[in-house]
């Protein structure tokens, strides 16, 4: 009977701790964020034991309730979700659920609930002008010459992607520069996601995430989390760089980007068409 006893408590215990090792924490947006219509954001998470292959995002309007859930979203649970909000949402308070699920969609039980943040349109548009004063008006010009200067700029401004280039090869085992120039405007900051070319940006495996734009950067495959365990494959991958300066402007930021051609990680030549490896 003890013996029972005692084999009991331990399964207990063993339940208790896994179930509490698998969380989920929401780091982007937080409580008190302003996000605008029309803009691609990321939503971002960090996670901690098994949680789930994949995830299920549901985004919800004044309160996590069902009645006030908006849309879902899907992807894998690597931490990183591009989500571009749609210009017709309402303006007020949202929130976001992450949950974890199993690889046809299950849910496991792990979940975690974003504070509020704002989802509004961007600065310098509004739905509904009314009267305004003389000086309004003035203050309003001298806003539109500026941002049809910033516009003129951002037109002429490009991402050029110089490594890596279409058909290279970066073995898993090793780690690759990956380096990019920007003309015209001076941007400060950037992010880079890698995604696969068959399942889309939204299925990105890792990326980095408002970086210094020095035009380079170090990834290093074996010691990323989510690459780390990355096979040799014949799939196809890309890297899409976007520019990331919303909050060091006092203009709307209309993001420029870039997006690699094919390239692909592996150590077997043969079963990437028998490109060279860098």
């Amino acid at each position: 009977m003890r013996n029972f006893f005692l084999i009991f408590l331990l399964i207990t215990v063993f339940i208790t701790v896994n179930s509490y090792a698998a969380s989920i924490k929401i780091t982007n947006p937080q409580a008190g964020n302003v996000w605008y219509k029309g803009k691609t954001n990321t939503i971002a998470w960090t996670k901690t034991s098994d949680s789930g292959t994949n995830v299920k995002i549901n985004i919800f309007r004044n309160s996590i309730i069902s009645t006030n859930f908006i849309t879902q979203l899907k992807g894998y649970n690597n931490g990183l979700m591009p989500w571009k909000i749609p210009a017709g949402y309402t303006t007020g308070k949202y929130y976001i659920r992450i949950k974890g699920v199993d690889s046809i969609g299950k849910d496991i039980g792990v979940h975690c609930d974003s504070g509020p943040f704002t989802i509004t349109v961007p600065k310098g548009k509004s739905a509904i002008m009314g009267t305004i004063d003389p000086k309004a008006v003035s203050i309003m010009n001298d806003y539109a010459k500026g941002l049809n200067t910033l516009s003129r700029i951002v037109a002429k401004s490009k991402i050029t992607i110089i490594s890596p280039k279409t058909g290279d090869v970066i073995s898993p085992d090793k780690s690759v520069w990956i380096i990019w120039k920007i003309t015209g405007r001076k941007y400060k900051r950037v992010s880079i996601i890698l995604h696969k070319v068959a399942v889309g940006i939204g299925g990105c495996l890792t990326g980095a995430m408002k970086i210094p734009n020095t035009g380079r950067f170090l990834w290093r495959i074996s010691s990323d989390p989510w690459t780390k365990d990355l096979k040799s494959s014949s799939d196809p991958y890309k890297i899409k760089i976007i520019t990331d300066d919303s909050y060091n402007t006092s203009f709307p930021d209309p993001n420029i980007s870039a997006t690699t051609g094919e390239f692909y990680i592996s150590n077997n030549p043969v079963a990437t068409r028998g490109h060279i490896l860098l």
